[in-house]
């Protein structure tokens, strides 16, 4: 079937009236036609206005699209038993070319791909309840229209086709907006802009384009019906109608279905049909090889499909479950298929409706629907196959065996399907080419995936069952504890920051800051409980670097001190609420040791006045007498966590997420990370063994991983960001995984006085944490954490402790040079491994 017989077809089936004149669908292209757009229908809406104009319109065979507020996004929602949802669902039923309907979806221009996606099936379903039109969508009618506010600037809807969404019309709040068509990269048309204009108006100012070589788009709200009689109202609606019905006639425009604008376009309308094959199981020979055959007709007539064996036969009739793999070439898909760590990919449940059930696109399992148009099991009769698939919507044909089980069964179906191949419009496709034609372009839906699918085999470790590697760990545990030994002032009782060279050339940074002093406390707690030092050198100096956490004022408030001098133990200015937050953890977790002081701890926390530095629950850093908001940071979960330990509350951006099993607030936590920008080991890992495991942390901690192992299986890189001393200029950096960036996820920042420099460009700097490395072996058991632990053990140990970091284009570690905060958390990470996380 051509083009042209195509949209006689599609008009015919949709009994709309297609004027001649089309809209323009490029970019700045414009049309002549009328598009009449009545919104703002609610439980409120006058029943007898309503009824009026629409009565109007439909008597002069004038086609409008009908705007609903659906129950989500309302306090007073329409019911099915609502006389207004009874009048919209017996026009609709009565007048298909002339009535169309729109949930109307609110800040849907403000969402990211994978939400809009979400927005529109949840909008989509609830107009099916409110108007209980789902029996009528299921035998074949559609919804593909959805509405929603416009701005003045462009704004793209790329998420929506999963949903059945084609057009969206975007029209402004109030007044006016300039009129722009834009189709996305999946095919969805938005129509934006148009004139809030009023019944009562005189036809030919409405129907007089406002701009040149324009079409118009006119939004009625039905919240101006119950002005007034409904005499005075029908009347002017009689008058519009009958005067747009006459333009039409005179070839001056046409009134037109904003579905119809992108189906009429010379070149833009495109809609994928997948042919699956469902197999039988391999003792029945007959029906395998008619399907074989099939397949080999398909495949020689250039016919794309895919394939898989017959579904369990146990499963709940109303679906298949299948999974699809993050592929665009034909795969053997199973169904169902069962989902293990050994065998499932990055990819989506796919779940084919078979009664073409209402509900299409993603859940919030994260399971994409979508529905069955038709199944070929018995003789095809000619033309039932498009006429079931419609003209316009996308769909999945399945052919059991017992449909293709003679030659001329098979040539009936050959036959059927190209005959949609040549229609002008459908591609048929694979099931895989489906789904990623449809899925919401979202670069943080295929991270969400990938972590999915890797995630299983992330097993969370708890301690003490790491005794075969004891002797290894406690060598290592050695090695980090010799840095704390040589270079622990034995005045002061604090630890040096850093070093760096050997011999007369060796170089100590002398400035800790509570980050460094909670690493060191950790450490000494690893340390007693390991046996590398008795309780009474324990409280020997953990009592010496408590006294020097003594608070000091900092614009009023008594505060721990930003940094203090190794050498001296006196404090500098200012105040870093990240690094506080660190430390708060750290005297938390020291508190409930069995050899600590706790009056003595508990005395110093109250001594600080923190509640002072919480405004508004953001925790605040003071640099020059002047407050900074730290509740935008990677550390701020960590921080907030810290303050909670000693029943201060503040915000956490991972508040809200509680249930890993739900897609939404997953792809939200996503989101937040995106924003936060890159994140690496710390400190994510660092909360879970000081404060325990939570939703937020173990999901945040499985996304990084899994991006690690990703990189390995498929790079081959060995990568493990965390914020760690270089041995070159700018001796310090922050690495970590930027999300939704997928061109250059692995990032380098630097901090420069006050401003973040991203070298990520240079590849030189990027650098494996050798802290990184034990922290994860601590927190998750997997072949990968043990290759990262193997790879440091061998690259990175020296005489005095542990070498920072390994360089990723090299393989070489830094050359002598060390720091007291990847000695201290190997020691933390060794202790938890043998002995737990919660061991004291």
């Amino acid at each position: 079937m051509k083009r042209r017989a195509f949209l006689a077809q599609a008009s015919a089936t949709a009994g709309a009236l297609l004027p001649a004149a089309a809209f323009g669908i490029g970019e700045d292209r414009r049309g002549t036609d009328t598009v009449v757009v009545i919104a703002d229908i609610g439980a409120d809406t006058s029943l007898a206005g309503l009824e009026a104009v629409l009565s109007a319109l439909i008597a002069e065979n004038v086609p409008c699209l009908c705007v609903i507020d659906p129950a989500i996004f309302s306090d007073a929602p329409l019911m099915p038993d609502d006389p207004r949802a009874i009048l919209l669902r017996r026009l609709w039923t009565d007048y298909a070319g002339l009535i169309e309907l729109a949930p109307f979806v609110t800040d849907l221009e403000r969402q990211r791909p994978y939400f809009q996606a979400r927005l529109a099936s949840l909008a989509l379903i609830q107009l099916s309840e409110t108007l209980d039109i789902a029996t009528l969508i299921r035998d074949g009618r559609k919804v593909s229209t959805i509405a929603c506010f416009g701005q003045e600037e462009r704004i793209s809807f790329d998420g929506l086709r999963s949903a059945g969404v084609r057009t969206v019309m975007s029209f402004p709040k109030v007044g006016a907006l300039p009129l722009r068509n834009r189709v996305s990269p999946s095919n969805v048309l938005t129509v934006s802009g148009g004139r809030r204009v009023s019944i009562l108006d005189p036809p030919d100012s409405l129907l007089t384009q406002q701009e040149a070589e324009s079409h118009n788009i006119l939004i009625f709200s039905a919240a101006d019906f119950g002005q007034g009689d409904v005499v005075s109202l029908a009347a002017p609606a009689a008058q519009f109608a009958r005067a747009a019905a006459k333009m039409e006639l005179l070839g001056k425009g046409g009134v037109t279905q904003s579905r119809d604008i992108l189906v009429r376009d010379g070149t833009a309308f495109r809609r994928q049909v997948a042919v699956h094959l469902c197999g039988v199981p391999s003792d029945n020979a007959t029906p395998n090889a008619a399907v074989a055959d099939f397949a080999a007709m398909l495949t020689k007539t250039g016919i794309a499909h895919s394939a898989s064996v017959g579904p369990d036969q146990g499963m709940d009739a109303a679906s298949l479950g299948l999974w699809v793999p993050d592929t665009g070439q034909p795969v053997v898909i199973d169904l169902p298929y069962v989902q293990t760590p050994e065998t499932q990919g990055a990819g989506v449940t796919l779940i084919l409706g078979r009664t073409n059930a209402t509900w299409r696109g993603l859940d919030d399992a994260g399971n994409l629907h979508l529905p069955v148009s038709f199944e070929v099991a018995v003789p095809l009769r000619e033309g039932k196959m498009a006429r079931a698939l419609g003209p316009v919507d996308d769909g999945v044909v399945l052919i059991h065996p017992s449909g293709v089980a003679t030659p001329a069964l098979q040539l009936s179906v050959l036959r059927a399907l190209v005959g949609l191949g040549n229609d002008g419009v459908t591609d048929l496709c694979t099931l895989s080419d489906l789904v990623s034609t449809v899925l919401p372009p979202d670069p943080l839906l295929p991270v969400m995936q990938r972590t999915e699918a890797a995630a299983p085999a992330f097993l969370r470790r708890s301690g003490g069952g790491e005794q075969r590697n004891r002797d290894l760990l406690m060598e290592d545990a050695r090695v980090a504890w010799r840095y704390f030994d040589n270079f622990t002032h034995k005045t002061t009782g604090l630890c040096q920051a850093a070093v760096s060279g050997s011999g007369s050339a060796e170089s100590q940074y002398g400035r800790l800051t509570m980050w460094d002093i909670g690493s060191h406390i950790n450490a000494l707690i690893a340390a007693v409980d390991l046996g590398l030092i008795d309780e009474a050198s324990f409280r020997a100096r953990i009592k010496k670097v408590l006294r020097h956490l003594v608070g000091r004022k900092v614009s009023g408030a008594v505060l721990p001190p930003e940094e203090v001098i190794v050498a001296t133990g006196r404090t500098t200015r200012n105040f870093n609420a990240s690094d506080t937050g660190r430390l708060l953890s750290v005297l938390s977790r020291l508190a409930k040791h069995r050899f600590a002081d706790f009056p003595a701890i508990q005395a110093l926390v109250a001594s600080w006045d923190l509640k002072d530095v919480v405004i508004d629950g953001k925790f605040q850093s003071i640099s020059g007498g002047l407050l900074i908001s730290a509740a935008s940071s990677q550390y701020a979960d960590y921080s907030a966590q810290g303050l909670a330990a000693w029943g201060i509350a503040a915000q956490s951006p991972y508040a809200g997420f509680a249930e890993r099993g739900s897609a939404d607030q997953k792809m939200t936590l996503l989101e937040t990370l995106a924003q936060l920008g890159p994140f690496g080991a710390e400190p994510v890992l660092l909360k879970i063994l000081d404060r325990g495991p939570d939703a937020a942390s173990d999901y945040v901690a499985d996304t990084l991983f899994a991006a690690m192992l990703a990189d390995y299986e498929g790079a081959g890189r060995l990568v493990c960001p965390s914020e760690t001393p270089i041995d070159q200029s700018p001796w310090f950096i922050y690495q970590g995984l930027q999300l939704g960036s997928a061109d250059r996820p692995w990032r380098v920042v630097f901090d420069r006085d006050g401003e973040a420099i991203d070298e990520s460009a240079d590849t030189g700097r990027m650098a494996l944490s050798c802290k990184a490395a034990y922290l994860w072996a601590a927190v998750i058991a997997h072949p990968h954490s043990n290759r990262l632990l193997g790879y440091v053990r061998e690259k990175a140990r020296d005489k005095v402790g542990f070498a920072s970091c390994i360089y990723v284009d090299t393989g070489k570690a830094t050359s002598n040079s060390t720091d007291i905060n990847t000695n201290g958390i190997i020691l933390q990470s060794i202790a938890a491994i043998l002995l737990g996380p919660n061991s004291q």
